[in-house]
């Protein structure tokens, strides 16, 4: 395990080394003792750090980055983690834990999960598997756990993560389960690599055999650490600590394999690398598996199985852990091992692998040897060898029986195994389009590890036409006009059922021989309004690419259309009794709903305004269409929707149908029409990624314009011209990208697709005052007679008992803050508000805002009110502000303190602080800030 040392005497050993060692020292990390390194730990371990000198940073006590639900994010040096390690154990005898994180973002992200309520397991486990258990129990066998634990620790008396042994051990351990699984096809042994050293995670998998996708992790790990493990000729036998369960996982792995055991759903046996430096191999994995979307059901870890120093055999662990998964091996150890004492406990913080996977959101479990105090308390140090434990595995044992009865009655489904069916449809095509009246044929196949072939069982329906019949291939002819998706479903002799589905389209029959240049109705995607007085009809969409609307109906084509005065609009039009052309024209408002929104329409007179005009009304009939040509009276600059609508003032369900819509020029110039194809709206690039840009223009007098297109960024500029333009050097942020042209009359037309360049690091913005103000302004507002903001390193001050300035910034050797009387800068805020003011930030993606912040006041009580400090945020450039941290007319002691907000995609942030003394000058008031970052 990863917490706890004794250490072994008050001693100091002193030690030459000569030049022939020094090169044995090769293998360490190039990282000295004076580079950071990041980590998460609870807040009574981080309060024993501040107050230890060898723990300093940058020659001052550590500083708190953040913090979140007791847990809190600091660096320390690198060469500190080893020192780190032992004082908890020596000091704590617990599970303190830390982990260690690659950036100040990834330690704050850390701190949101750090509160997180585990959702629950995607999956429930039954106990009904008792033969195979007991088969498999039966083959496990403690004098070999034992031999590998004596091998490990004696073979590779030092796996430390950097360590040429730590390796060694790994790569062995590989070899070791790679011989247990000699013979079977379905279980690989792979190697998972890490960046910065070379200890290698290792990771054998029995693929499931009817439920691959849903993986089961049982994980240890095979490293090991002790007082001085740093130089490669300490001892760090780390028998218990974890070699005992990595030999658990092996002879579990040999008894399956033994016993023909085969799974139902996917297990992966993982022994992780660099455990005991900050849970850094298993975070690796864990955050692979959850950026790949696996489906990770349950994760068990073993670490320290061997030492029997309690009446209570397991002690469930209960922090970073899934209670139903918890419960779940509490009833394995019933059922299986009756005879075993088990109790629940607590290890800390970040104790061992699994909480990884927990902070990644998947449920874990930790059976563990015995209630926290009664473990093995020599390990971390050369004492912790099989000997410790009086050189038996039995104990460990205990441990192998649950595993094997976790991966059995887990591994296997309920109910004796029944898996479902799997049902695939293998025509038509999804997203295949078809002519209404076309004969449709849908072929699926359907099987069951049970009932074999299930294909004649199948049932079909659709999301439009319901029931379509059942069999392995069904045709119809009567599928209605526009989208479905068609599912196949089937279900087994137990009850198990199974589905696919296929998205196609069904389209009208062609138009009826309209006019070139008519709009086909079927080619517009249509979408219905209300006018002002409500709408009560509907719209249909016929074969013969007709529109029908019925009763009170409004319509509008989500195409656009430019049209020139002396335009002609001409339509087919029939009407039914009763029925009438309510309006017909143009909107050019996109507010669908808006009152005040206006049309053009078009009848006896040239119109526009609200009302209402009839045109032709009550045309009554439901015969043979008729022709309608309907001049334009005014030019439009840009382009219009165009509506159809049509009014039944009875209360019969009078239609009107149109067809064969279409614009005639009166010879004046049209404007070009452009379209930007690629990229897609709100797609996101990395910086530095080529981003290809593509777009046609054309234009009714010239043709093709697409290779006159002009492309240009909302950040950047300029980008090029062409059909095609090729950029990879994209600021990072939210980009507005514009696609313009220009006909040879004059007329302009543009289209614009939005879209986010993600920078390389973490964080958009990082400010720690180090190289100046950065943009941050005293504000013009500011009313106060002194002490507007300086940057600079604060010196303590103090007056009547209060600390009224920090001493030291909050990192580094600079920050913001109000000067202090004659010292840095003017004089403490007198008299009024001293308002510092940040610069603007475009924040693309969803984001974090952590500001350190300080407030000191003396409060003489000069001032009945007045006096305030107030720290706020902005996320639309300053229009509204919302406070972060504020403190009112009291005394405060300065200290430092971090806030944290969540900031949302597409934001424009600001930060401003106010400091302010009132109308009297006797009060010391003075205000800080340090540390801006706004992270992924």
């Amino acid at each position: 395990m990863a917490r706890w040392v004794r250490w072994g005497g008050s001693k100091v050993v002193w030690i030459v080394l000569s030049a022939a060692m020094l090169t044995v020292l090769a293998w360490t990390s190039s990282a000295t003792d004076d580079e950071g390194l990041w980590i998460t730990v609870d807040r009574e371990v981080f309060e024993e750090l501040r107050g230890r000198t060898e723990f300093s940073f940058d020659h001052r006590p550590l500083q708190a980055a953040g913090e979140r639900a007791g847990v809190v994010a600091t660096q320390l040096r690198k060469g500190d983690i080893d020192r780190l390690s032992a004082l908890i154990h020596r000091k704590y005898h617990r599970c303190g834990g830390f982990l260690v994180h690659g950036s100040r973002a990834e330690a704050l992200e850390t701190l949101q999960r750090a509160a997180r309520i585990a959702a629950p397991a995607a999956v429930t486990f039954d106990v009904d598997q008792s033969a195979t258990v007991q088969a498999l129990a039966g083959r496990l066998d403690a004098s070999l756990i034992l031999d590998t634990i004596t091998q490990l620790s004696t073979s590779f008396p030092n796996r430390y993560y950097v360590h040429p042994a730590g390796r060694d051990a790994a790569l062995w351990i590989r070899d070791r389960w790679q011989a247990a699984a000699q013979g079977r096809s379905d279980v690989q042994v792979e190697l998972f690599d890490h960046a910065g050293y070379s200890q290698p995670s290792v990771i054998l998998t029995f693929e499931g055999a009817t439920r691959p996708d849903e993986v089961l992790v049982l994980g240890a790990h095979l490293d090991s650490t002790a007082p001085g493990t740093s130089n490669p000729n300490f001892s760090a036998p780390g028998a218990d600590d974890d070699a005992s369960g990595i030999a658990v996982l092996g002879e579990v792995i040999r008894a399956a394999v033994a016993e023909g055991f085969v799974p139902d759903r996917t297990l992966k046996f993982m022994g992780y690398a660099a455990e005991e430096v900050g849970l850094r191999g298993s975070q690796d994995i864990a955050a692979s598996f959850r950026a790949a979307g696996t489906n990770v059901v349950g994760v068990v870890q073993l670490d320290m199985t061997a030492f029997n120093g309690s009446a209570t055999d397991v002690a469930l662990l209960t922090r970073f852990t899934d209670s139903d998964l918890t419960n779940f091996l509490g009833q394995l150890l019933d059922t299986y091992q009756p005879s075993l004492q088990w109790t629940t406990d607590d290890c800390g913080y970040a104790c061992s692998d699994h909480a990884s996977w927990f902070n990644e959101g998947f449920p874990t479990a930790f059976p563990f040897e015995a209630p926290l105090g009664q473990h093995n308390l020599d390990i971390h140090t050369t004492a912790d060898t099989v000997s410790t434990f009086g050189g038996t595995a039995s104990h460990a044992l205990k441990f192998a029986r649950l595993a094997a009865a976790f991966i059995v009655e887990a591994g296997l489904v309920s109910g004796g195994g029944n898996a479902p069916p799997q049902v695939t449809i293998s025509s038509p095509a999804g997203g295949a389009v078809f002519t209404v009246g076309d004969a449709v044929t849908l072929v699926a196949s359907a099987s069951d590890a049970e009932d074999g072939d299930l294909s004649p069982a199948v049932s079909w329906s659709s999301s439009r036409d319901g029931a379509l019949g059942s069999g392995a291939s069904v045709t119809t002819s009567s599928l209605s006009i526009g989208s479905h998706l068609v599912t196949a479903t089937v279900s087994d002799s137990a009850g198990a059922s199974d589905s696919a589905t296929v998205s196609l389209t069904v389209d009208p029959a062609p138009g009826p021989g309209c006019p070139a240049g008519s709009l086909d109705f079927s080619s517009l995607a249509l979408a219905s309004y209300s006018n002002q007085n409500g709408s009560n009809g509907t719209q249909v969409l016929e074969a013969g690419a007709a529109l029908r609307l019925t009763g009170n109906t409004w319509v509008r084509s989500t195409s656009r259309f430019t049209v020139d005065s002396g335009s002609v609009l001409e339509f087919e039009f029939r009407g039914a009794v009763q029925g009438e052309i309510h309006a017909l024209g143009f909107d050019d408002n996109d507010s669908l709903n808006d009152a005040a929104r206006h049309f053009q329409f078009w009848g006896t007179q040239n119109w526009t305004g609200g009302g209402r005009i009839d045109f032709n009304p009550k045309y009554g009939g439901s015969g043979d269409y008729r022709t309608f040509s309907i001049p334009v009276g005014q030019s439009y600059t840009g382009s219009m929707y165009l509506v159809f609508t049509n009014d039944d003032d009875a209360a019969s369900a009078a239609d009107a149908t149109f067809r064969c819509v279409r614009l005639t020029s009166s010879g004046a110039n049209a404007a070009p029409t452009v379209t930007i194809t690629a990229p897609a709206a709100g797609a996101s690039f990395d910086e530095g990624e080529t981003v290809v840009f593509t777009g046609s223009a054309s234009d009714a007098e010239d043709g093709d314009l697409a290779p006159s297109l002009s492309w240009s960024s909302s950040l950047d500029g300029a980008l090029g011209s062409g059909a095609s333009v090729t950029a990879s050097a994209l600021s990072s942020g939210a980009h507005l990208v514009t696609a313009s042209v220009t006909d040879s009359a004059g007329a302009s037309a543009s289209d614009s697709v939005s879209l986010t360049v993600v920078g390389s690091s973490a964080c958009s913005v990082e400010e720690g005052f180090e190289n100046g103000a950065g943009g941050w302004l005293n504000d013009g507002a500011s009313t106060c007679a002194t002490g507007s903001f300086v940057i600079g390193n604060p010196g303590q001050r103090s007056g009547g008992g209060v600390i009224t300035q920090v001493g030291g910034s909050n990192s580094g050797s600079a920050s913001a803050f109000t000067a202090f009387n004659s010292s840095l800068g003017n004089a403490d805020v007198d008299r009024g508000n001293c308002i510092f003011v940040s610069p603007s930030w475009s924040v693309g993606e969803a984001s974090t805002l952590s500001v350190a912040y300080w407030h000191g006041q003396r409060d003489s009580g000069d001032d009945p009110s007045g006096d305030f400090f107030r720290l706020e945020l902005s996320t639309d450039g300053g229009g509204t502000w919302s406070a972060l941290a504020s403190n009112g007319d009291s005394a405060s002691n300065a200290a430092w303190a971090t806030v944290t907000s969540p900031v949302p995609a597409g934001s424009t942030v600001r930060l401003r602080v106010q400091c302010s003394d009132g109308t009297s000058a006797g009060d010391i008031v003075e205000c800080g800030i340090d540390d801006v970052s706004i992270c992924r």
